[in-house]
């Protein structure tokens, strides 16, 4: 019996999870989660995050990460993070910005056309006034990352009545069913474009494109690369007029509680991570699209984003009225309206406060590729600096 008992408890203690005994004594856990996979570039990166951040605090702070949804879907893990309940994560800025409004300001639609554009924001004073709500929900925003550009993939057999809008992708747009993804913010920005908006819950998303009662997606090049039935797409719509920004936000309590040397730890880790996601995620979205340039499958097909400023120009001018509103103007300009005006010139409206001339911009821009491409069509697919 005493040998029994012996074995039993060696068997217990073998069999323990790592994420128990594995742990230095009195160390600190920081649990991390992500809803997506390791198929993402920014979620890959949380392995490196794990091993520099229990190094550099010499196993002072054991990182658990909880990915592929091991932690909840988005909204779960966002308020498990505010509650403490976890104490970090990357988060969609569509899902934050439901509980934080400000951040409604990196969802607006053909504002931030290119990289430049969006690495030039990341620091910027709006960026920096944005983030300064994030601790009326006991949280801390540290860094962004990116799965790319929102185009629309068609699952529909080529055509020849298509040739004559081949290169049009607002006229492909015309007439389809468009699933777009379980938020509201992105149904009402797409809904001011051709096409019809459907909502399908994602278990079913499948099952409608394959009875054809669906004929496109909004969605990324990133997340549809991941997707098993890829092979089916026979176009993507490079409509590349919202940027799927992701932030990685951390509890504030939590990081404000840490001893100040692994708090710098912390900090310096993730933002450098943040850093690689928000390029590399960039990077990957430009290799897929000229992956797809080359081949052929999925056909790709441009956008004027001139004619899509028409459609959205007045949601946009009053989305960013509402969050200037609330973000104060400072030095007269109006900073969220500014990114919008920075690319479209759109006319101020007389009974609005002007806009300084000489106060400090949003943020320093040099003219960029998006800029250059935004009042026509591409022409020249050969030529990939040239892409959108």
């Amino acid at each position: 019996m005493t040998y029994l008992r012996w074995l039993t408890l060696i068997l217990v203690f073998t069999l323990v999870p790592a994420s128990v005994y594995g742990q230095k004594s009195g160390a600190t856990v920081m649990r991390v989660t992500a809803v997506q996979g390791a198929g993402m570039v920014y979620v890959r990166l949380l392995d490196r995050l794990k091993q520099n951040i229990e190094s550099g605090t010499h196993g002072q702070i054991q990182v658990e990460l909880l990915t592929n949804g091991v932690g909840g879907g988005e909204f779960e893990a966002l308020k498990d993070q505010i509650r403490g309940r976890v104490e970090g994560g990357w988060i969609s800025v569509m899902t934050l910005a439901q509980s934080l409004k400000a951040f409604r300001a990196l969802t607006l639609p053909l504002v931030f056309n290119d990289t430049d554009q969006v690495v030039q924001f990341v620091g910027s004073p709006l960026d920096k006034a944005i983030r300064a709500t994030a601790p009326a929900k006991n949280i801390t925003i540290l860094g962004y990352g990116s799965f790319g550009y929102y185009g629309i993939m068609l699952f529909e057999p080529q055509s020849a009545s298509a040739k004559k809008f081949q290169d049009d992708a607002l006229l492909w747009m015309k007439d389809r069913a468009i699933r777009v993804p379980e938020e509201g913010w992105l149904e009402s920005v797409q809904e001011k474009l051709p096409g019809k908006v459907v909502r399908v819950p994602g278990i079913d998303v499948k099952k409608a494109v394959a009875s054809g009662w669906v004929n496109g997606l909004l969605t990324t090049p990133e997340l549809m690369a991941n997707q098993e039935w890829m092979d089916k797409a026979s176009h993507f719509l490079n409509l590349r007029h919202l940027h799927a920004w992701s932030v990685f936000s951390v509890n504030r309590s939590w990081l404000e509680s840490l001893p100040t040397q692994q708090r710098k730890v912390v900090q310096h880790e993730i933002q450098v991570m943040c850093d690689l996601a928000l390029k590399g995620g960039l990077a990957h979205h430009e290799a897929l699209v000229a992956q797809w340039y080359t081949t052929q499958h999925p056909q790709v097909v441009q956008a004027s984003w001139d004619r899509m400023a028409k459609f959205l120009n007045p949601l946009v001018l009053q989305t960013a009225q509402e969050l200037d509103s609330m973000l104060g103007i400072q030095g007269g300009v109006r900073r969220v309206r500014g990114l919008w005006e920075a690319n479209y010139g759109v006319q101020q409206n007389p009974h609005s406060p002007p806009v300084n001339p000489v106060a400090t911009p949003v943020f320093h821009a040099e003219p960029t590729q998006g800029q250059k491409l935004a009042s026509v069509m591409l022409k020249n697919r050969s030529n990939r600096s040239e892409r959108p």
